[in-house]
């Protein structure tokens, strides 16, 4: 293999051991002929082929055979001894992922190795490795294997190291669940590995179509609540669809129903088969999943919602469950051994069985064209061990990969079927990178867009905390995933609360919107999926548009017009963390290219941006177009994405961030300590009232909004801000008066969240004081206020502050 060559080493095993129908056939006791290998009618040859990346990949072809119990094409003693070999897993919910990758590092050099599926299996012992994946499945008399990949590198010396930070990923102490189940391998990976496996992946799996994919689910309005067949339904329908033409929507995914808590038939679907299937398939999911479903017998409404957003230019795309279509029939079910459930009493087909993937296949090609349906939300796989005999697969744990591999046939008749957008939702994550093949992209959140799911930030603006963990989730995928950034999902918002339904869904960040749609941008610009926009009430929705709806446009249509270039983005740092600039940048071989800098803080900072062409300088595009930064010295204001062009050096004198001359001080301090407390002299100045007077949003919050801080940025809240403030107390006085400390979270109540499921109690923002009617009844802004802080279960390092929570640019 040239790869372990070009790495320095030499490999010493069998080419091959196929395991099929109870024999293990190796190359030693086979007789060979040319390029092929024969035993008792079977022949077995390899397939081998390079890439432009350098990677090569490796197939095993087979005749002769049916059932396929292991492949195995890396079995081999390395020498010289390498100096460590690393078997990194990337994902480990249901133990799906055992081995993504093998590095083999040598002095300066190494070469991975990898299986082109999500069920690659490894050992190391000493110097020898052996990779393998067991298929489990009826080939029929042929059988080819998905490629074993391989190639080499030089090492960077750059680590790509997942940390736990705390309070960032801890809550009183105990990791989160996403920490978990990133994969058991807490190794740091250098850079070089992390990109030769990614363009390895690029080089085999096509970003098709290359071009930018904006799409919006109607479910983050919760607008499955709504009639489609009704004045309030339609109306709200058709200012969604009209908001998606205004700002770049494309793609709309539609789920018209309502609340099946109201429907006693509904409530008994949910029993047998999951709570949203009526709201799939355009709102007939209970009828499609029983096989009644017949064209024309669509409900009320369902069209007109169809042909107006169809008419606004949009695709529109249906919400389905692959593995819900089983027909009552128990012989299509996935079969469990006693004590293994589904979440939820969830009742699944076995994609592996060939009636219940054809049925889901015909019903797709059947129905799709019916309401001119061109794209399709795949959700809710299940990847749990089968143990039917009849299904065409090995019974228990190895018949998962004949599952995946269903699923993968569905999503390939879907693209042979000519559906361009192929969304992959829950439980898409596990199957990165490989399963990416065909999807238009994976879950976009790594799990639920509920609020309960999305973990908080220190901060009091939830879109500006949601835009915090959307970058992180881009950069969990592009370097421990190693997704290309083509296939790398961003999401705007998150749904509106279902733990808490409300008369009318509002929920308009105005403080942190904009810094969520370029937190997108900045991270994974090919695809964009919003969750969330006004259409429920009248008044803002058209706020929105007024205040927003061209920003939105003009920066969707940049990602757009760059989509090529900024499909090559890269990280420059490590993942976002609270106090850091992080960033990344798409450089073209001609030496153009973007660079996006994040500053998630309540400070300004001044960073180095590394790994840049020489002789190039930054122009900045936003937040203050046609500033010139070097790239040694490029100043980012607080809570701004900026974002920068690459131009020549010397087209103009550098800036350099001032020091604002208003008078206001955004941040407190200095700290003193008083008898036990913490003490700082404020002196909020006269022009702070008319700075926060700019901050008024365009209609004033109302009912649960007034929990929401987010809802009125122009109100003067003090930000204590402390990383991991669940396992806070705080107590604030002003001028020896003390002042109640209000709470922010990501859910707008304390109850909603999802314990459970994360491990822990992550959905505090923060703790905050509204101190405005004091600044509004002050007589003399310039005298200084005195305030005194008393924190209990602050561990050192935690407490970063108190902020003036929001403030308009001042530079």
């Amino acid at each position: 293999m040239n790869a372990f060559r070009e790495a320095g080493f030499e490999l010493a095993g069998p080419a091959f051991t196929l395991i099929a129908d109870g024999v293990a056939h190796r190359p030693e006791a086979m007789e060979r002929d040319g390029e092929e290998w024969r035993l008792d009618g079977v022949r077995i040859r390899l397939r081998e082929e390079r890439t432009a990346d350098g990677s090569w990949s490796v197939v095993l072809e087979a005749d002769g055979v049916d059932r396929v119990e292991e492949v195995c094409l890396l079995d081999h003693q390395v020498t010289p001894k390498p100096a460590q070999i690393v078997d990194y897993a990337w994902f480990d919910d249901w133990d799906l992922q055992q081995s993504t990758a093998l590095f083999v590092r040598g002095d300066g050099s190494g070469f991975f190795a990898c299986v082109a599926n999500p069920f690659g299996r490894a050992r190391v012992l000493w110097n020898r490795v052996r990779l393998w994946y067991r298929p489990g499945i009826s080939a029929g008399g042929s059988f080819v294997s998905d490629p074993f990949v391989f190639g080499a590198y030089r090492l960077e010396g750059r680590e790509i190291r997942r940390e736990v930070v705390p309070g960032r990923d801890t809550v009183c102490g105990r990791e989160s669940s996403y920490v978990r189940t990133l994969g058991r391998t807490r190794t740091a990976l250098d850079a070089a590995e992390v990109r030769a496996v990614r363009e390895a992946v690029r080089a085999r799996v096509p970003w098709e179509p290359a071009r930018m994919q904006v799409s919006h689910w109607d479910w983050g309005e919760n607008l499955y609540r709504l009639d489609p067949a009704t004045g309030e339904g339609r109306a709200a329908y058709a200012r969604l669809t009209e908001l998606c033409e205004r700002i770049g929507v494309e793609t709309l995914l539609l789920c018209p129903g309502s609340r099946f808590s109201e429907h006693p038939v509904l409530e008994e679907e949910a029993r047998e088969s999951g709570p949203w299937q009526h709201a799939m398939w355009l709102g007939m999911g209970n009828e499609v999943g029983r096989g009644e479903w017949r064209p024309g017998a669509e409900p009320a409404g369902v069209k007109e919602v169809v042909a107006d957003a169809r008419g606004r230019g949009l695709r529109v795309a249906a919400y389905t469950n692959p593995q819900y279509l089983w027909l009552r029939d128990p012989e299509w079910q996935v079969v469990h051994q006693a004590g293994e459930e589904l979440d939820e009493g969830y009742r699944i087909a076995c994609l592996a069985h060939e009636p219940a993937r054809a049925f889901l296949v015909e019903r797709l090609r059947e129905f799709l064209p019916e309401y001119g349906v061109g794209g399709v939300a795949l959700d809710f796989v299940f990847w749990r061990p089968c143990h039917a005999t009849h299904h065409g697969h090995a019974p228990g744990e190895d018949s998962r990969y004949a599952q995946w591999d269903g699923y993968r046939q569905v999503v390939r008749a879907l693209r042979e079927a000519g559906i361009e957008w192929v969304e992959g939702l829950m439980a898409s994550q596990e199957q990165m990178p490989w399963g990416s093949l065909g999807l238009t992209h994976p879950c976009p959140s790594m799990g639920d867009n509920q609020p309960q799911w999305a973990p908080a930030w220190p901060d009091l603006s939830l879109h500006r905390a949601l835009g915090n963990f959307q970058r992180r989730v881009a950069y969990w995928y592009r370097n421990y995933a190693f997704l290309p950034t083509a296939k790398v999902p961003s999401q705007v918002s998150h749904q509106a609360n279902r733990l808490r339904y409300a008369p009318v869904e509002r929920g308009w960040d105005w403080a942190g919107a904009r810094y969520n749609l370029l937190s997108a941008i900045a991270s994974a610009p090919s695809t964009v999926s919003f969750c969330f926009l006004p259409c429920w009430d009248e008044r803002e929705w058209a706020a929105t548009l007024e205040r927003d709806g061209e920003f939105f446009a003009r920066w969707l249509g940049f990602a757009r017009d760059h989509a090529e270039l900024l499909s090559r983005l890269d990280d420059l740092w490590g993942e976002p963390e609270p106090g850091k600039v992080d960033g990344t940048a798409a450089v073209g071989e001609d030496g153009n290219g973007f660079v996006f800098l994040a500053n998630p803080d309540f400070e300004p900072h001044t960073v180095a941006v590394p790994r840049l062409p020489a002789g190039r300088m930054l122009r900045e595009l936003h937040p203050e177009e046609g500033r010139l930064w070097e790239p040694g010295a490029v100043g980012v204001e607080p809570h701004e994405i900026g974002v920068y062009e690459l131009v020549p050096a010397g087209s103009g004198p550098a800036a350099a961030l001032a020091a604002p001359r208003d008078g206001v001080q955004s941040t407190l301090g200095p700290w003193r300590e008083e008898g036990g407390r913490l003490v700082a002299d404020w002196t909020p100045g006269a022009a702070l009232p008319g700075l926060l007077a700019t901050l008024a949003p365009p209609l004033a919050p109302e009912g649960h909004e007034l929990l929401q801080p987010w809802s009125d940025p122009s109100r003067l809240r003090l930000f204590v801000e402390l990383v991991d403030p669940q396992a806070a107390r705080v107590r604030v006085w002003v001028d020896g008066q003390e002042v109640e400390v209000a709470q922010a979270y990501v859910g707008t109540f304390p109850d909603v969240k999802d314990a459970e499921r994360l491990g822990l109690e992550n959905n505090l923002l923060g703790h905050h004081l509204d101190v405005h009617d004091r600044l509004l009844a002050c007589d003399d802004l310039e005298r200084p206020w005195r305030v005194e802080l008393e924190l209990d279960g602050v561990a050192p390092g935690r407490f970063r502050g108190v902020h003036v929570a929001e403030l308009p640019r001042r530079a």
